[in-house]
């Protein structure tokens, strides 16, 4: 295994989701907006914890701005990896707040010198705004933006990814998509 030194994590914010009507990373658990709950939860676990995205929404949060104007999960990745000065960084989405040290670090027990990519696996579903990536996937999604092409499980997949079953972590995986999806968030925090 690799020896990791620094970790750095990084939270696509996304911006204003049609679904949800309004930015996912100002949605509310508690007192605390999503980012601000992820942040919080992330800082505990990583040297460098970074929101990523189009405007700052948290000006009290480290944060880059997104490398190219286009709207779509690639873009967010390729400027985390781009402002990584590590090999191996976590990358998430702000719509998976309940995240856990369990699951991060069982993603993190599978990188190796054969793998790009760690991406846990559910229920024959890949979540790859919840993995591990290294540095040098950069250029592979930069180059995807450059040629339109978009889907990023797809050019994970081609890339020597690592697929982790995490079924003991399903709570972890709750990707906030529709207002049923927050109701069902809001009982996991009761």
């Amino acid at each position: 295994k690799q020896g990791i030194k620094l970790l750095n994590a990084y939270i696509l914010t996304g911006g204003k989701s049609r679904r949800m009507g309004q930015d996912k990373s100002l949605m509310k658990l508690g007192e605390l907006t999503f980012a601000e709950f992820l942040y919080n939860n992330l800082e505990t676990q990583f040297d460098s914890v970074t929101l990523i995205g189009k405007k700052q929404t948290h000006p009290h949060l480290p944060f880059a701005r997104d490398n190219q104007e286009i709207q779509c999960a690639l873009n967010g990745l390729a400027t985390a990896l781009n402002h990584s000065n590590t090999p191996w960084n976590f990358i998430i989405s702000v719509d998976m707040p309940l995240v856990s040290a369990g699951l991060i670090s069982s993603l993190k027990d599978n990188i190796n010198d054969e793998v790009n990519s760690v991406v846990p696996t559910l229920d024959g579903k890949s979540f790859p705004t919840c993995a591990w990536y290294h540095k040098s996937m950069e250029s592979i999604f930069v180059e995807a933006i450059e040629h339109e092409k978009y889907k990023l499980l797809y050019h994970v997949k081609r890339n020597a990814p690592k697929m982790v079953n995490a079924e003991k972590f399903r709570k972890d995986l709750l990707n906030v998509n529709t207002p049923t999806d927050y109701l069902l968030l809001k009982k996991f925090m009761i």
